[in-house]
C-alpha cells in the first residue's frame, strides 16, 4: 500500500511541475509573440501555439530516447537509472 502511495504522489508531483512549466512556457511565448508580432493577440496566440507544440514534439523525442536506452540498459544514464531502480527495491 506504500508503494502505491509513493507512486501516486511523485505521479502528482510529476504532473504539477509539468502543469507550471508548461503554464511558464506558455506565459514566456505569449509574451514574446505579443511584443515581436505587432503588438496583436492574434499573433501572441500563433507563436505561444507553435512554441508550445515546438516544445512537446522535442520533449517526445527526448522520452523516446530515454525509454529505449534505458531498457537497453546502453547508456550511463540507463545504468545509473537501473541501479537506483534496484536500490529502491531493496
Amino acid at each position: 500500500m506504500e508503494k502505491i502511495k509513493n507512486i501516486c504522489r511523485d505521479l502528482g508531483k510529476a504532473f504539477t511541475i509539468g502543469l507550471l512549466s508548461g503554464g511558464a512556457a506558455a506565459a514566456v511565448l505569449l509574451l514574446g509573440g505579443f511584443l515581436f508580432g505587432g503588438f496583436t493577440f492574434r499573433a501572441a496566440l500563433e507563436a505561444a501555439k507553435d512554441g508550445l507544440l515546438l516544445i512537446a514534439a522535442l520533449g517526445m523525442f527526448v522520452l523516446a530516447y530515454l525509454m529505449y536506452f534505458i531498457d537497453l540498459g546502453l547508456s550511463r544514464l540507463g545504468r545509473r537509472m537501473k541501479r537506483m531502480h534496484l536500490k529502491e527495491r531493496d
